[in-house]
């Protein structure tokens, strides 16, 4: 025999609703979602529904969030369920912390990416966790800030085109990679002074505009 008495208060105490946890959970700004130790959902506050769209019903009882949403990586590539931070905190007994998500919506076609942190959760003397918490903030914005300044560093703002930044490191990449033949084609616009001169700058930049789309056009996605 051996006494869980302390074992099971501890459980029994852990299980009751206590007034200022529920208004927190209720109230915080941050997404919280509890999962069992199988990793499926059983509870999510309203934050967690705003930030990922979903109402709590359509959470509870799964391992991942929703089969319509796809888990990328901040490169674009798979983020598997069974790597999710929840998932490693189950498996290992650690926090995790700050892993950037994307959770694109194949549906609405749009993508939100939030920070995750996980923290799993043990009952006295065990080492196996029981539960594991998840919050996570939604920084959409900031990420959609950080892609349209990482694309103006990156590109002419008038044709769109790679600049001279984009060029010289490109440049680089190619002196000290392995490529074979690269070739590089030097092209000039015949007559866009005159057409600046005598027909103003906006009809010339709208040549170049136009050039480049027209120049675009002609090579692959990778050249």
């Amino acid at each position: 025999m051996q006494d869980v008495t302390e074992k099971k208060a501890a459980k029994g105490a852990l299980s009751q609703p206590e007034i200022e946890y529920r208004t927190l959970f209720e109230t915080m700004s941050q997404g919280v979602i509890y999962h069992d130790a199988g990793g499926r959902i059983i509870s999510a506050n309203p934050a967690a529904e705003k930030i990922l769209g979903l109402t709590r019903d359509r959470m509870l009882g799964r391992v991942s969030v929703y089969p319509k949403y796809k888990l990328i990586h901040e490169d674009g590539s798979d983020f598997p369920v069974e790597t999710h931070p929840s998932m490693t905190a189950l498996e290992t007994g650690k926090v995790v912390k700050n892993v950037v998500m994307g959770v694109y919506d194949s549906g609405e076609k749009k993508c939100r990416w939030i920070n995750i942190h996980a923290m799993p959760l043990f009952y006295p003397g065990e080492d196996k966790p029981f539960q594991v918490y998840s919050t996570f903030d939604d920084i959409t914005e900031r990420k959609e800030a950080e892609e349209r300044l990482k694309y103006l560093s990156l590109h002419d703002p008038l044709t769109g085109l790679y600049n001279r930044i984009y060029f010289e490191d490109g440049l680089r990449r190619l002196r000290n990679g392995k490529f074979g033949p690269v070739g590089i084609i030097v092209c000039d616009l015949d007559g866009l002074k005159f057409v600046n001169d005598t027909l103003g700058h906006d009809t010339g930049d709208a040549l170049l505009a136009a050039a480049a789309r027209v120049i675009g056009e002609s090579f692959r996605k990778e050249d």
